[in-house]
């Protein structure tokens, strides 16, 4: 196996049974086989990055495109009010690359702002252009000063159709002028990362989001939750805490009950929780709750485990902090959201101060002061 995972529960049901949170970590160990790139670099060219801004961002895709192998593709999409193809999506080991880094360093700002047409346009060219092989990576980088017409929910729901796809999004906003909920929308809900960037941040930011796919050990993976009998996986979305707060669906249509998980990287640890409900046991008695297990997207098995569920005469609070972390999570996601007030936010704050957990409300609330700052979305997103 090259994932470990681990479960704990947060409670011990009681003899009628009801709910309980199921912490699920998940490490990669290793690497058994090669994963190729697909990757479209997509670069604001709108007026506002004139300047050294559009300088930095071409040096940026030009250190970006010699991390790449020949077996992987790529493409490079300009936009502005219009999207210009500066390198359409091709085998690099196909392309003249002197040429190809000539076309990067012809690129030219001017104009409006209009992410979701490139967004389309790098998607199409991902789909269309590149193979359909399911050990590839494939990802979109989003480099961007400014704000266009469309509403953070509306890039929420580009995004999901990306995640759909197997397309994450790495959205990064450069300066203060851009929009970070756009950024936030569009990275978590593809499975990406937001980043808020200075002008000398680009380079690396364009260069190292390239080469860290050489840690992806699976691009589209799922966890499998598999519930024993008298166990059923609860309606509520599963929270991530680690490496970044995110919520995700899960889909309890289908058997086993199955979750999307961000790509998995080693040395990257992914910790997550959903709630499960169990029928009326005997108090004392111990009962394997759910069987859990880490596919790929061709049905590999990469990690498998049992989480395991006490029974006493009354639920009791075996594990506080899993309980804690995972309101938390769900209060940040609500941070995150633009469609949530701040008074709704800070209603939920109270009730888990109303809980006596003093410390986890007085982060919150620290959390929701930084997302009332520029570029505080971004700052959230991979806060402890």
């Amino acid at each position: 196996m090259t994932v470990d995972i681990t479960t704990a529960l947060s409670r011990a049901l009681g003899s009628s049974g009801g709910h309980t949170t199921v912490e699920v970590t998940l490490n990669a160990t290793a690497k058994t086989k090669p994963t190729n790139r697909h990757v479209g670099l997509l670069i604001d060219t709108s007026g506002s990055m004139a300047g050294p801004k559009i300088q930095h961002a071409k040096r940026g895709a030009k250190r970006a495109l010699r991390e790449l192998d020949d077996d992987d593709y790529v493409s490079v999409v300009g936009f502005d009010a219009a999207t210009e193809t500066v390198l359409p999506m091709t085998n690099w080991g196909a392309v003249d690359h002197e040429r190809a880094i000539a076309d990067v360093d012809g690129i030219r700002s001017g104009g409006g702002t209009d992410i979701y047409n490139g967004l389309e346009l790098v998607r199409d060219q991902l789909v269309r252009r590149a193979p359909d092989d399911t050990r590839s990576v494939e990802r979109i980088i989003l480099l961007s000063d400014g704000q266009d017409r469309y509403t953070p929910s509306t890039y929420r729901d580009l995004a999901a159709e990306f995640a759909a796809d197997g397309i994450s999004i790495m959205a990064a906003g450069v300066g203060s002028g851009y929009d970070d909920a756009v950024m936030v929308a569009l990275a978590t809900a593809s499975g990406g990362q937001a980043a808020n960037l200075s002008e000398d941040d680009i380079g690396d930011f364009l260069s190292d989001t390239v080469s860290d796919t050489d840690s992806v050990v699976a691009p589209n993976p799922t966890l499998e939750i598999a519930p024993r009998q008298g166990f059923i996986v609860d309606d509520a979305p599963a929270y991530f805490d680690t490496p970044k707060v995110a919520t995700r669906p899960i889909d309890r249509t289908q058997s086993p009950t199955t979750l999307a998980l961000p790509e998995l990287e080693t040395g990257v640890t992914q910790r997550l929780s959903f709630e499960m409900l169990g029928q009326p046991k005997s108090p004392g008695s111990t009962h394997e709750i759910a069987e859990l297990r880490v596919v790929d997207s061709n049905g590999t098995v990469l990690g498998t485990t049992t989480a395991e569920v006490t029974y006493a005469d009354a639920s009791t609070l075996t594990n506080v902090t899993i309980e804690k972390d995972r309101r938390k999570a769900a209060i940040t996601t609500r941070i995150q959201d633009p469609d949530v007030t701040d008074s709704e936010v800070s209603d939920a704050i109270d009730a888990v101060e109303d809980r006596g957990w003093s410390a986890t409300a007085a982060a919150l609330r620290s959390r929701l002061r930084t997302a009332d700052e520029a570029g505080g979305l971004i700052k959230i997103t991979n806060t402890d």
